[in-house]
């Protein structure tokens, strides 16, 4: 396997589009001198997918939106080491090259393009269950929901990545979506985990606010504890309960 920004040669059948964004994400990586598993952590995008988009394996439309803040993370890695990456409009560029995101297909996998396996699927279609980083997820899809009246989150409960998450669950993007809900359940600070589930459960999110409580459940007892006092302090009574319950049951 390739060591750290040690890549393989691209292959010659790559589309000019292909190369230029392997080649854009490639420098990106190198110049924040961080491995693709520290920035999925750090901008919420699958290790998977970063390295699909570097050896040029991503043969569907990216949207550029769903890599703003791996490119945030990346300038802000490399600005650290003295370094200056390629700034976001041309790292744009790179990225709607591929062409416009079309309509998500449920049949295909949005990464790579190959067909889903029939077989297996959760209740809307989709995958019964995801992974991220090779290891199970939570069970379960994540849909977009049907509107619930006028149901808006609260105006004193605010996650800045509430848009990334709409938009990879507009997308259908499913993969991305567990793995930016994992990485917030379990090493953000506990607060703005809190703040996550408190965002989610008030836009109606249930599903994601679920799996958020799950991975929460099994931080730290101290970690657990501080989500609690976060949630009961914005009045998610009902959220903080259940987290309660879950931590327990993975304490038994």
């Amino acid at each position: 396997m390739p060591q750290r920004h040690e890549y393989l040669e691209l292959s010659d059948s790559l589309t000019p589009e292909q190369r230029a964004l392997a080649e854009a994400v490639r420098g990106l990586a190198s110049d924040a001198r961080l491995s693709f598993g520290q920035l999925a952590k750090l901008s919420y995008v699958s290790k998977s997918l970063l390295a699909d988009l570097a050896s040029g394996k991503r043969k569907r439309p990216m949207d550029p939106e769903a890599l703003r803040l791996f490119h945030t993370a990346v300038s802000a890695a490399a600005a650290a080491q003295g370094a200056q990456a390629m700034d976001w409009d041309e790292f744009r560029a790179c990225c709607d090259a591929l062409g416009r995101l079309p309509t998500p297909d449920p049949g295909v996998c949005g990464e790579c393009g190959a067909k889903r396996d029939s077989g297996a699927s959760g209740r809307d279609g989709g995958p019964a269950g995801s992974a991220v980083d090779g290891r199970p997820g939570p069970q379960g899809v994540l849909p977009v929901p049907d509107p619930r009246g006028d149901r808006q989150a609260p105006a004193d409960v605010f996650w800045p990545h509430m848009p990334v998450l709409k938009g990879y669950l507009d997308a259908g993007n499913l993969e991305n979506a567990t793995g930016l809900l994992r990485s917030i359940g379990r090493h953000v600070p506990p607060e703005e985990t809190a703040e996550a589930i408190a965002a989610c459960a008030s836009a109606g999110l249930e599903d994601a606010a679920e799996m958020l409580l799950q991975q929460a459940s099994t931080r730290e007892s101290r970690e657990v504890l501080r989500v609690l006092q976060e949630l009961n302090r914005v009045e998610h009574r009902a959220e903080s309960d259940v987290l309660l319950g879950l931590a327990l049951a993975v304490r038994a």
